[in-house]
């Protein structure tokens, strides 16, 4: 900042001080502002809204016939529900009477469904079945020296603790037709083979 103060008085010159003040730093100034606040949102809940309107005529002998309207109002909100219902009675020559009743606030019971899971069967274990043959070759000679084949055919079948044999036994004879015969066993249980080892002895 530099000052100039001149001075003038009548028959005399002008005199003029020049005045340097220092150099000064310039503090700028800050304007605060007020921040608005916020209010945090509040959730709003659903409110569902259903109406039942049931109209019906009541006929008494002796009587004018009544008009009966039942409304029923029904609110949910937020796992509650709330019932309300209007009962307005109408009868010709008199004003209509209206009655409210208001039941108690309900919690809402989710419903499940239970499903039923599938039957699952055992499996059924499969029987091993053994199965061997036997077979023999003979030859035997008649008296009209006519040679005879016979074929002996044995076949085993084992099955669930279960044995079964069949014998087919064949006859060929030269000139002649073979001749089968087959012979059937009945089943017979099986009985397992146990050996027994003999211990050595221990000397005292």
């Amino acid at each position: 900042v530099i000052e100039e103060v001149t001075v003038e008085q009548e028959g005399e010159k002008p005199v003029t001080t020049i005045v340097k003040k220092p150099t000064e730093e310039i503090i700028p100034e800050h304007t605060t502002e007020l921040v608005p606040t916020i209010e945090p949102v509040q959730a709003v809940g659903r409110e569902e809204i259903r109406e039942e309107i049931t109209v019906s005529e009541e006929t008494v002998p002796g009587h004018k016939p009544k008009k009966v309207t039942k409304k029923k109002i029904i609110r949910k909100k937020g796992g509650r529900q709330h019932v309300t219902e209007e009962v307005t009675i109408e009868q010709e020559g008199k004003a209509p009477v209206t009655t409210v009743f208001e039941k108690p606030t309900e919690e809402i019971v989710p419903e499940y469904t239970a499903e039923l899971l599938p039957r699952i069967e055992p499996a059924q274990a499969v029987e091993r079945e053994d199965i061997r043959e036997e077979i023999t070759v003979t030859e035997e000679v008649t008296d009209d020296e006519k040679p005879k084949k016979v074929t002996k055919k044995k076949i085993i079948r084992k099955k669930g603790g279960q044995q079964q044999v069949t014998e087919e036994v064949t006859v060929e004879q030269n000139g002649t037709k073979p001749v089968t015969t087959v012979l059937e066993k009945p089943t017979e249980e099986t009985i397992l083979e146990h050996t027994a080892e003999l211990l050595p002895s221990i000397e005292p």
